[in-house]
């Protein structure tokens, strides 16, 4: 795994494992590190990972604005999702007036929409704020969903 801080180009945490390694193991310990070596003069801090930062640890300590080892204070983050069978469902019965473009740099058309999916989660506290869903697609409606904060 690779932390960047993007605006400057630098890898701020990296940690390389054996390949027996599962992508979405034990990655709180590399964010927490990355988070630590920003300098101090950085105020506002986002989070983008793939679908292996999908692991409910990582997830609940971006969204506790008073994250032990962390920065204080709001996270934004994007996180891509897994699919499974009720999001896929979520996002097939998304009417069409939601669908709004968001790139014509290509051929394709390219589409999001902000999906009616909650799932259950086991880490946190009960009141919390759920994390919304948006899904994005192609003119051939392959979804490449994302959890948002």
């Amino acid at each position: 795994m690779l932390a960047l801080w993007a605006e400057m180009n630098v890898v701020v945490a990296d940690e390389f494992r054996d390949g027996n390694v599962p992508a979405h193991q034990e990655l709180l310990p590399i964010a927490q590190r990355a988070f630590q070596a920003l300098p101090e003069t950085v105020r506002e801090f986002y989070w983008r990972g793939d679908s292996a930062c999908q692991e409910q640890s990582l997830l609940a300590w971006l969204r506790d604005e008073q994250r032990p080892q962390g920065p204080q204070g709001f996270v934004g983050f994007a996180v891509s999702a897994r699919m499974n069978a009720a999001l896929h469902a979520e996002i097939v019965a998304t009417v069409e007036a939601r669908w709004q473009p968001y790139s014509e740099a290509s051929r394709a058309i390219k589409e999001c929409a902000e999906v009616d999916y909650v799932p259950a989660e086991s880490v946190g506290p009960r009141d919390r704020e759920p994390l919304r869903y948006v899904a994005f697609a192609r003119s051939n409606r392959r979804y490449l969903p994302t959890a948002v904060r």
